[in-house]
């Protein structure tokens, strides 16, 4: 409230909360009245001027303004300001509303003028800023106190209006395809490192099978080894005991004859010595590889050499039975073994 003129007192006034009074005494400055009860002289002193100290919000009126690429558009705000000097309000400016509309609209038009169209929308924070700095700097001399400045709507020629609609419809089909083909990217790229993950854990998984079976087969091989080894062992301490060379030659002699005994039995093609049917030949070979066995255990450097009927009898002895009835024996398993068949040449 700016308001000049003398008001009727009868020497006792009061001021309202959240305003600021101007009293002149006889047509000069005397003082300024705070809220409250104040007691005044009747004809001398007079209320010239009552200020409201309250923040006040002012409209600016639209008006054109033409950017920097030549556009013209209507633009209108709001200017948001407080007074904080009431002496100076009421003494440095005739009507501090008009003068604050005026400098608000001088300098919205000269900050467009500064900025193309494009930039106007964005920048319209700066655009607030610049009007409220530039007008600051005029009103602090009047004892104004500008608070903030808000541009409250922008208007553009139709034509313009249309141009402006395609090119944000243009950038809005811009923005959708590359955000397409990101996503078609990431989406191969996903899959492609997928598959490598897979593939990894394949390839793994199959080298711990690998490692797994071949630790099972070595294991095995070890395993076998070691009960090879301990026959071995066992076979060479039966071999040293009393009466285990005997036992050896009879389960030589009586595997080896058995063993021929089934070789027609195990496949329609057998490969089978000249001698098949010779059995007494078989139990003199037999014996003398045994021999040779004894004598390498005995660690002796020769080896006897028998002959066919030195080793029926040798074989009978060692079976403790009669030598007619090992004959026997062995004229039987040589009528049961099958004819040799002569290979084709």
């Amino acid at each position: 409230m700016n308001a000049s003129g003398g008001q009727f007192h009868l020497g006792i006034v009061i001021v309202p909360q959240g305003e600021k009074w101007i009293v002149e005494r006889l047509g000069k400055y005397s003082k300024t009245l705070e809220s409250g009860i104040h007691l005044l002289v009747p004809i001398v002193d007079r209320i010239a001027y009552k200020h409201s100290v309250k923040e006040m919000a002012y409209e600016i009126s639209k008006q054109t303004a033409i950017t920097k690429d030549n556009v013209q558009i209507h633009i209108d705000g709001i200017v948001y300001f407080r007074v904080e000097d009431p002496y100076k309000a009421s003494y440095e400016i005739s009507d501090y509303f008009v003068a604050i509309t005026n400098m608000a609209q001088t300098t919205m038009r000269a900050e467009i003028g500064k900025i193309t169209l494009d930039t106007t929308f964005a920048e319209r924070q700066n655009l607030n800023n610049a009007i409220v700095e530039s007008i600051e700097k005029v009103a602090e001399g009047w004892g104004i106190n500008i608070k903030r400045y808000e541009i409250r709507d922008i208007t553009v020629p139709a034509q313009i209006k249309l141009a402006m609609d395609l090119e944000a419809e243009a950038e809005r089909k811009k923005r959708k395809t590359i955000l397409d083909s990101q996503a078609e990217r990431e989406s191969q790229e996903n899959i492609a490192r997928g598959k490598k993950i897979a593939t990894t854990l394949i390839s793994e998984a199959n080298m711990i099978e690998e490692m797994n079976v071949a630790k099972g087969e070595a294991f095995g091989i070890s395993a076998k080894a070691e009960a090879q080894a301990e026959a071995i062992r066992k076979i060479a301490q039966a071999l040293s005991e009393t009466g285990g060379d005997r036992a050896v030659v009879f389960r030589v002699a009586e595997s080896y004859i058995e063993q021929f005994g089934k070789l027609a039995q195990r496949g329609n093609t057998v490969i089978i010595p000249a001698n098949v049917n010779d059995t007494v030949g078989m139990v003199t070979q037999a014996t003398t590889i045994f021999d040779k066995l004894r004598a390498v255990t005995s660690n002796s450097l020769e080896t006897p050499k028998i002959t066919r009927d030195q080793a029926i009898d040798r074989l009978a002895d060692e079976m403790n039975i009669d030598r007619s009835q090992l004959v026997s024996t062995i004229e039987q398993v040589q009528q049961e073994q099958p004819q040799q068949q002569q290979p084709p040449y």
